[in-house]
């Protein structure tokens, strides 16, 4: 290499060096100057609510999430007090939804 070369590569690391370091105090800013804002959340209660029983199964192994597997046979209705199908005797119109 030449000294030229030497020259040009200490020139061009010298600049980058420079430009970046301007670069990094102008975006970064200094950090001693920056101002944190702190929000506090409300302390949680040690009581906890009965939830509503609407909403849950309380005999199924995940009482969240409602299971049921197949459907009642042909003239049976899913009875939700038995958690059974059960044979009817009369067809009257109720949900379908309760029919599975």
């Amino acid at each position: 290499m030449k000294k030229t070369d030497i020259a040009l590569i200490i020139l061009i690391a010298g600049i980058s060096f420079g430009l970046s370091w301007w670069l990094g105090n102008v975006f970064l800013k200094d950090p001693d100057e920056s101002v944190v804002e702190l929000t506090f959340m409300e302390q949680i209660g040690s009581t906890l609510d009965e939830p509503n029983v609407s909403n849950f199964n309380v005999y199924a192994p995940n009482p969240t999430v409602e299971v049921y597997v197949g459907k009642c046979p042909y003239g049976q209705k899913w009875d939700e007090s038995k958690k059974s199908c059960v044979t009817t005797l009369v067809d009257d119109e109720e949900d379908t939804d309760k029919n599975k």
